[in-house]
């Protein structure tokens, strides 16, 4: 689970371009977040997350990580103005434990019914706002990135032990999937399949 945890800080990470400057002063400690990005880009497989220094706090946690980029860097805004789509974006991001520990849990039993109603969720609430493909329309926001990760490793996974596409009869996730792949940030983070049905296996199915 962590695997994707990390991807939803370093889609974040990317798409703002944070200033090292601005986030930590000195070189060493630029040097470091340096070291950070590529290290979250390129080691998905590891299983605890890095956490952000800047302004002597410690960020460690995954969605508020994501919020504190959002709100003290430049960059493109991942929350909206709007405020039925901000508070629609809070429930969405409230959700998302959830959705995980609910996809996780049905790995137990019979999967494909039993995660069927999360995946079904998210298909309702792509409907929501419909003039584009993404949780809130138009924008890309923090709910996609939020999402996106873990859509797209229970795609390959439900494919690959159940012969299941979580897209089937459900058009707004699989036109939101393919607008993800579209976007770099989020393409540097995608895992690898193999390492990643391997250690679902593992983790999840082991045991059963």
């Amino acid at each position: 689970m962590a695997v994707n945890v990390k991807s939803r800080d370093s889609v974040c990470t990317c798409v703002n371009v944070v200033g090292y400057a601005y986030l930590i002063a000195d070189v060493f400690k630029r040097f470091f977040l340096q070291f950070w990005i590529l290290f979250l880009n390129h080691h998905l497989s590891l299983t605890v997350p890095p956490a952000l220094e800047h302004e002597n706090k410690i960020i460690g946690e995954s969605l508020d990580l994501i919020k504190y980029v959002d709100s003290h860097f430049e960059g493109h805004a991942l929350l909206p103005d709007d405020p039925a789509k901000k508070e629609f974006a809070e429930e969405l991001i409230s959700y998302s434990d959830t959705f995980v520990k609910g996809v996780f849990t049905s790995f137990k039993g019979d999967a494909v019914k039993e995660a069927g109603a999360a995946f079904d969720y998210l298909e309702t609430a792509l409907h929501k706002f419909d003039d584009g493909p993404f949780f809130l329309g138009q924008k890309f926001s923090l709910v996609d990135i939020v999402y996106a990760p873990f859509l797209e490793r229970h795609q390959i996974f439900f494919q690959d032990v159940w012969s299941y596409d979580i897209r089937s009869g459900r058009p707004k996730i699989a036109a939101f999937m393919e607008e993800m792949i579209k976007i770099g940030a989020y393409t540097q983070t995608k895992c690898d399949p193999k390492l990643l049905v391997e250690t679902y296996k593992r983790m999840f199915l082991a045991q059963r």
